[in-house]
């Protein structure tokens, strides 16, 4: 008999799943046993009351040895990994923001490993936007090392590195349909196959900003930053925003400023039809062709991914970092590098 009715209705009743309960959800809702309607409910339940970090934390080490081994792990050759995987849930439709930081970031030194998936909530994920710009995303745990060792780069398909989940994707969409996240949501930047020091998380809800900065503590994670920001309206952005403001949880030693920009226009701007048009504007943005908001926002968050990882010192030393590796044309030749080693790869 399956557990998962019975905490529906703890969570129904606002009490904390404990990290036995919280396994035991995990392992049924990957179980073809139990029936579609009670997973269904477990994930309305407890989305409904809010997770834990706790609970976050309980779910993680649940998955986390389900997943293949990519062979890398915690730091490279000295320097923290980085993922910069946001959670998703918003539903904003614009240009990837954090794929695109993927190039800049490594061409600048950062050894990158990006957690990723195709579009649930919104219609450019990154798997879609990497493929369509013509990268292998399912290349096998030996494949991708040995692209990574050549690259600073590796990325890893969510759906391909942990098998198991495929039983859970059908449960994800049901819920999409409705408007609903789920915890699998917030469980996406937090289970990266390999286990990175550092981490920069974009969130969709204000309310998240401290509890995955606790999630993150619990793991472990020595360099973070959690963050959720507002454009110029006060719709949530899910980067830093360079256009209104931004709320944080962090591991850096200073404040991280809200510099408000005016004369970029609105966030709408980002806004894309499809991944076509995303993969497009990465491409004109690392070739030059991108001047406004799109370069300012990719710029203000590379700099994040500087300074998370003590590549650079400081703000303004990030700053400028960023902005000369994109003018510079270092991010472009890193994606064309990037792109014709996964290809050969296979």
């Amino acid at each position: 008999m399956s557990i998962l009715p019975d905490l529906a209705r703890l969570c129904r009743a606002d009490r904390e799943l404990a990290a036995p309960q919280v396994w035991q959800a995990a392992e049924e809702l990957l179980d073809v046993s139990v029936s579609e309607a009670e997973k269904l409910d477990f994930l309305r339940a407890l989305t409904d009351k809010g997770e834990t970090a706790r609970e976050l934390l309980a779910f993680t080490n649940a998955f986390l040895p389900k997943a293949l081994d990519p062979g890398i792990s915690g730091t490279w050759r000295g320097k923290p990994l980085l993922d910069c995987c946001g959670t998703g849930g918003g539903g904003l439709n614009v240009v990837n923001i954090s794929t695109t930081m993927m190039f800049v970031l490594a061409a600048g030194g950062v050894p990158v490993v990006k957690h990723g998936n195709v579009g649930v909530t919104k219609i450019s994920g990154s798997s879609d936007v990497l493929a369509t710009l013509g990268i292998p995303t399912t290349l096998t745990p030996e494949q991708n090392k040995r692209v990574f060792e050549a690259s600073n780069l590796g990325f890893f398909h969510a759906p391909f590195y942990h098998p198991t989940f495929k039983i859970i994707a059908p449960l994800r969409r049901a819920l999409a349909a409705e408007g609903r996240r789920t915890v699998f949501n917030q469980l996406g930047p937090l289970i990266n196959p390999a286990r990175p020091d550092a981490q920069m998380i974009g969130l969709f809800n204000k309310n998240y900003v401290n509890l995955f900065g606790e999630v993150l503590e619990l793991l472990g994670r020595k360099h973070h930053l959690a963050i959720y920001s507002e454009a110029e309206d006060g719709t949530p952005i899910g980067e830093y925003s360079i256009l209104g403001h931004n709320f944080v949880h962090t591991s850096l030693k200073f404040d991280i400023p809200d510099r408000p920009r005016r004369d970029l226009g609105s966030y709408k701007s980002l806004i894309i039809s499809g991944r076509e048009e995303s993969a497009r504007r990465i491409v004109d943005l690392l070739g030059g062709g991108e001047t406004g908001l799109f370069k300012e926002i990719m710029v203000a968050n590379s700099a994040l991914g500087f300074v998370v990882t003590e590549t650079a010192k400081t703000w303004d030393e990030g700053l400028s970092l960023a902005r000369e590796i994109i003018d510079s044309g270092k991010a472009k030749q890193k994606l064309e590098q990037w792109r014709n080693l996964c290809q050969t790869a296979r």
